[in-house]
């Protein structure tokens, strides 16, 4: 914690009247992304003296200073209050507040510290003018004697609780300008302010109000995420608390969360967004966000995400089996032949909510940037439907639904969509997806009215599935995020310029986002490297990885290895495959850097290179790093370097490809805690670490 030498000039210190139990106003945004600071004794000698005395005088006299007297509701806490959390717990109590108009997500309330502090990127976020920061030139002193200059303090309104049983009352936080876990950290001034009660052990707060007592829970998850981020990490080696991984390797033998800096780096704003932008939640498939009716939706384990994935790969490479070209990639103007059908939806999937019909319905889809055409199911259900979260889209009750026609040259251009088949039926033009692992769907090219947040695609051209059947599970369809001309990026190229990015959720119980168009100006530290198309479908975006390292080490792989196969970027794949070469360098180097610990067989054939963590408390990973062409070096999070397929085995997460001449694919599991833009109109795809809420 640091401890402020300097206290603001009284003047800044008057605070308007309270407004105690005011109807809150709709926020208008939220901010998702350790220190202390102002004291209330001042920085002089004679105010420390006068500080100092007054706590003698209570302490040894029995002097107590007059207050007003105090008649407020009993606060109790029970076991009740606990129920939902893991136990045993040393987690940091993190809370959602009203600051302002916004709600900002990550705060830390910490009884320790004097000092509110609010993290210049959130403080960026909230759109605050900078000129209403109040100079101060008081340093916050760190354990270690670092300091920290304050850019300044502001004060802003604080709502606490939920209406009626809240608090709103004036805070100043001082603004700090340097990296955190956190969004900001309400201190031990204010909560006495509020005559608020901490419990750790619960996790939560509780305070008296006019309305009874109030409460606010703190979130165990985003605890322990805002702890591992806030470690140390060295430039090649990362740490990783096994016991959170074990954890987190409850929630159906997904992948575990994500341990590296990633999600608090970059802030964000839902509803204050840049012009000509639109952003998404992203949501897990199989997380408990997605989940709403659990009793419709049967959550597979993850041996049958892998099969269903390693499904997904045998059709991306059956794309290029009769394909004799040596290097299957070339620049962007290269002329390309139609790509084949039976892409598998595969499993690791992730789900973003938009609007469908007029009025618009929300439907659930799964968003793939290896797929062009988007489709729902659509009643009557003509054939048949597998049970969905959402209800089925209905176009008979949409006044912007219309069928395409057949023959019309619209309907001819279906089969340049990645995947699909066009036939007509009484003139109207149907489509066909058949996948790879089996599943289909069939149904009425359709034209309807897609929105997305507060935008609107009208005319979108979709599917309107009839006949859905196999593996979905749950989606109400799939967004088609490839390159091809019936995907959203190509039919919305007006509004959002071609150009795209994401944040995949680093656990399934977390979110992330996709976010359509540029919006603001281009981060400075994203690196890019150019798009290559595919000679076997233009609708996939190609890469040129020239190398990868482990543990800062280089590893000696020639360039033609990664030439003659080929790469792909693809978010609907899980685990990264690469050449056998290149695999079987990197697996004997990173065996080499994790010798200290026992190795153990693979419950799951895909993965080699597996540990025994059960003895550990803590385990060293090495870093891994991808690199591609114009310098770009990508550093995967810990996420991305290993997965816990129990809470006691570990297992590298990348796999290798059977044949040397099989396609490199860069899969989900390696993009997590990674900011992915795909600048399509530039031929460029960025990366950077972090950017999520």
């Amino acid at each position: 914690m640091f401890v402020s030498k300097e206290r603001i000039d009284q003047q800044h210190q008057e605070q308007p009247p309270q407004r105690e139990n005011e109807r809150p106003r709709p926020p208008i945004g939220d901010i998702r992304m350790i220190v202390g600071g102002m004291t209330i004794m001042g920085s002089s000698k004679k105010a420390k003296k006068t500080y100092l005395r007054m706590v003698h005088n209570v302490q040894l006299t029995g002097s107590i200073p007059k207050i007003a007297r105090i008649d407020s509701p009993i606060v109790r806490f029970s076991e009740e209050d606990a129920r939902c959390l893991h136990h045993p717990h040393d987690d940091a109590l993190i809370v959602t507040l009203r600051v302002g108009d916004i709600n900002m997500h990550q705060v830390l309330i910490d009884n320790g510290s004097s000092a509110d502090i609010l993290y210049y990127l959130a403080f960026q976020q909230m759109r605050i003018d900078r000129k209403r920061l109040i100079p101060t030139n008081a340093p916050l002193v760190g354990f270690g004697g670092t300091k920290v200059f304050p850019l300044g303090a502001v004060m802003l309104s604080v709502t606490l609780g939920d209406y009626p049983q809240q608090i709103t009352k004036d805070v100043t936080f001082l603004v700090v300008n340097c990296s955190s876990a956190y969004n900001a950290i309400i201190e031990r001034p204010t909560l006495n302010s509020w005559k608020a009660v901490t419990l750790t052990y619960h996790l939560m707060i509780k305070f008296p109000t006019e309305y009874g007592v109030g409460e606010l829970q703190g979130n165990q998850v985003a605890a322990r995420e805002c702890y591992i981020a806030m470690m140390e990490m060295e430039d090649h080696q990362q740490t990783m608390c096994i016991e959170e991984q074990r954890t987190m390797a409850k929630e159906g033998n997904l992948p575990p969360r994500n341990t590296g800096r990633v999600k608090v780096a970059a802030p964000m704003v839902h509803g204050a967004r840049p012009k000509g932008e639109a952003s998404l939640t992203v949501i897990h498939k199989y997380g408990p966000c997605f989940q709403s009716n659990k009793e419709q939706v049967q959550v597979i384990n993850y041996t049958e995400i892998l099969l269903q994935d390693q499904s997904r790969v045998n059709s991306i490479h059956s794309m290029f089996s009769n394909n004799s070209d040596g290097n299957k990639l070339r620049e962007s103007q290269a002329t390309t032949i139609p790509a084949k059908s039976g892409l598998t939806i595969g499993s690791g999937n992730y789900i973003v909510t938009v609007g469908l019909g007029t009025p618009k319905t929300d439907q659930k889809l799964a968003f793939d940037t290896g797929s062009d055409l988007t489709w729902v199911q659509c009643k009557p259900c003509v054939r048949q439907c597998y049970k969905q979260v959402d209800p089925i889209f209905d176009p008979s009750k949409s006044t912007s639904y219309t069928n395409i026609s057949c023959p019309t040259p619209l309907c001819a251009q279906l089969p340049s969509a990645r995947g699909s088949q066009q036939q007509c039926s009484n003139s109207k033009c149907l489509y066909g997806i058949f996948y790879g692992d089996g599943s289909f769907t069939i149904g009425y090219y359709s034209k309807e009215r897609l929105t997305i947040k507060s935008d609107v695609v009208d005319n979108f051209v979709f599917g309107c599935g009839q006949d859905n059947e196999g593996l979905f599970k749950g989606i109400a369809g799939l967004l088609g995020l490839g390159r091809g001309q019936v995907s959203l990026v190509q039919q919305a190229a007006q509004k959002y310029s071609q150009f795209f990015s994401y944040y995949l959720p680093s656990t399934t119980s977390s979110t992330g986002y996709l976010t359509l168009g540029k919006g603001s100006e281009i981060s400075s530290s994203l690196k890019f490297t150019p798009i290559l198309t595919l000679s076997q479908g233009k609708s996939l975006y190609g890469l040129n990885l020239v190398g990868i390292s482990v543990g800062g080490q280089r590893l000696s792989i020639p360039t033609s290895v990664f030439s003659t196969a080929g790469t792909i970027i693809d978010s609907g794949t899980v685990i990264t495959r690469l050449p056998p070469t290149a695999y079987n360098a990197l697996r004997t180097t990173f065996r080499e850097m994790m010798r200290n610990y026992p190795m153990t067989s693979s419950s799951i054939s895909l993965f080699d290179t597996c540990y025994d963590l059960s003895k550990s408390q803590s385990v060293s990973i090495p870093r891994i790093s991808f690199f591609f062409d114009g310098d770009v070096r990508v550093d995967l999070d810990k996420v991305g370097v290993i997965v816990m397929l129990s809470q006691t085995e570990a297992c590298l997460a990348f796999a290798g490809n059977s044949n040397p001449s099989n396609i490199a694919i860069f899969g989900n599991e390696q993009q997590k805690g990674l900011e992915v833009v795909y600048d399509v109109v530039r031929g460029r795809i960025g990366f950077r670490p972090g950017g999520c809420s």
